[in-house]
This record gives structure tokens, sequence and C-alpha cells, in this order.
């Protein structure tokens, strides 16, 4: 369990570190969801972030990184503007595209082609079918060096 919960308060553990506490969390309504996910009747919370107008009712953590709302996807405490919600694929855990974007985390990556746009498993590295790129970097063009390491065609 990544939180912690006393009649009045509400505490992020932080392994090694000293535990956070969750300014104006509900202690009453306070429920862990998943990963690093949590949420009380006001709020959602991306470990001890709190997300920004976000309705606790209407939110769903997908993965450790990865939350959306009925309209808004959310890269931790992050929400990311100007994706189409319903055309959002999650690429790994850094990269979101849809059918005129990409997106590393929050951040556009700028002049990055989403239809052939592809994004390593694990990393931040990327590629459409001209550039390579480096979270929100455009790197240039595909390298013979970064075609083998990545396995490009």
């Amino acid at each position: 369990e990544r939180y912690w919960v006393d009649k009045n308060q509400v505490f992020f553990f932080i392994l090694y570190g000293n535990d956070c506490l969750i300014k104006n969390a509900d202690p009453l309504t306070f429920i862990s969801l998943k990963h690093f996910w949590a949420k009380d009747k006001n709020y959602v919370y991306s470990a001890y972030d709190k997300l920004k107008d976000v309705d606790p009712e209407t939110f769903i953590p997908i993965d450790k990184d990865w939350g959306k709302t009925n309209d808004s996807y959310f890269y931790l405490n992050l929400k990311v503007e100007g994706l189409d919600y319903k055309a959002a694929q999650i690429l790994n855990p850094y990269y979101i595209k849809d059918q005129n974007s990409v997106f590393f985390q929050n951040k556009l990556v700028l002049n990055a082609n989403p239809k052939t746009f592809k994004a390593d498993k694990f990393s931040g590295f990327g590629h459409d079918d001209k550039n390579m790129f480096y979270n929100e970097k455009n790197e240039g063009p595909i390298t013979e060096q970064y075609r083998k390491s990545h396995k490009v065609k």
C-alpha cells in the first residue's frame, strides 16, 4: 500500500524517505485506487500531487503512469492538452498519440508523424517514417546506428 490514513490526515509512503503529508486530503473518503493513484470526495491524486479540475467520480487509473476522465488523459498529474480523447492511443509509459499528434508525457512532439510513429517499449526513444525522437525532441533523420539498435526496417 502506497498510502496510509489516520483519523485526521493522509500520507503517501516514500520508501527510504519521509512520508509525505497530502494536504487537504479527506481521510474519511480517501481511497487508494491502483499503483500511485488515489482519490477522495474532492480530488484525484497521483502519488502526493493533486490533479487540477478533475472529477473523482469519473477518473479511471489506466496504469502507473496514465489515467483518464470522460474527456481527458493524464500523465501522472499532468493533463495532456490538445489530444483527441476518442482517438487516443497510449504507446508506452511515456508516449501517447491521436490521429494528428504525438505527445511525450504532456508535451507535443513537434514534426512527429502520428500515422507512422512507434515508441520503444519502455524508453523515451521513438521514431516515425523519417526521424528519430528522444523524449519530445526531434533528433533528426533516422541513422543507421539507430536502425540497428532499435530494429527499424
